[in-house]
C-alpha cells in the first residue's frame, strides 16, 4: 500500500544533492511519491543505450534511466555564476519552468527552518523524551502557520537584494516583537487613544 493511499494525499518532496541515491529514489517511486532531487553535474545516468553525466544531456528536459527507473531530468537555465541545477523528478505533468520554481522554494523552506531554530532558540535544546520534541514541533508549526495567516510580512519593506530577504517566519516574529516591545512612546500614545 502506498503512502499516498495511507495519508489520503501526497505532498511533493524536494531534496538537496546527496539524496539522489538509487535506493531512496526507488523507494519513493514505489510509493508513488512526486519528488524533486538535485543531482550533481557529474552524476551518471542512462539516456537510451548511452551512459553519461547529467551535465552532458543535450536537452533541458530529458527522460533518463536510473537504476531501472524511467525518470525525468530538468536542467535550469545557466546562472551567471555557478552551475545550473539538474533536477531528477518523478513529475511527468508539470512544465520545466514549474519544476524549476518548485525546486527554488526549497531554499525558502531551509531558511524558515533555520529561522525557527534560531528564533525559538532550539539549537541548544536536548530532548530526552519523544513527546517533548513533538510538543515543541507542534508549537513551532502552529507559529509558522500563524505567521502566514496573519500576513504581517506584507507591511514590511523588502530589501533590494533577493538574498537579503528574511523568511516569512522571521518577518512575522520581528513584527510581533516590535508590537510587543516597541518604543514606550508608541505604547503610551496607543493607550491614550491617539
Amino acid at each position: 500500500m502506498s503512502w499516498a493511499k495511507e495519508l489520503g494525499f501526497w505532498p511533493r518532496l524536494v531534496f538537496d544533492r546527496g539524496f539522489g541515491g538509487v535506493h531512496l529514489v526507488r523507494m519513493l517511486t514505489e510509493h508513488e511519491a512526486t519528488f524533486y532531487v538535485r543531482l550533481k553535474a557529474g552524476r551518471r545516468v542512462w539516456l537510451g543505450d548511452t551512459q553519461m553525466a547529467v551535465r552532458s544531456l543535450a536537452a533541458n528536459d530529458a527522460t533518463i534511466r536510473l537504476g531501472e527507473l524511467d525518470l525525468r531530468v530538468v536542467r535550469s537555465d545557466d546562472p551567471k555564476t555557478g552551475e545550473p541545477w539538474y533536477i531528477l523528478t518523478s513529475d511527468r505533468v508539470s512544465t520545466r519552468e514549474q519544476i524549476i520554481r518548485i525546486y527554488y522554494h526549497r531554499f525558502e523552506i531551509e531558511e524558515t527552518f533555520k529561522d525557527i531554530k534560531h528564533v525559538l532558540e532550539l539549537e541548544a535544546v536536548r530532548f530526552m523524551k519523544p513527546l517533548s520534541l513533538k510538543v515543541v514541533l507542534w508549537f513551532a508549526s502552529l507559529s509558522l502557520i500563524l505567521s502566514f495567516l496573519v500576513g504581517w510580512w506584507t507591511q514590511i519593506r523588502k530589501p533590494r537584494h533577493p538574498k537579503k530577504q528574511l523568511s516569512h517566519y522571521k518577518k512575522f516574529f520581528e513584527a510581533l516583537m516590535r508590537e510587543a516591545y516597541g518604543p514606550p512612546t508608541d505604547i503610551i500614545t496607543r493607550g491614550l487613544g491617539k
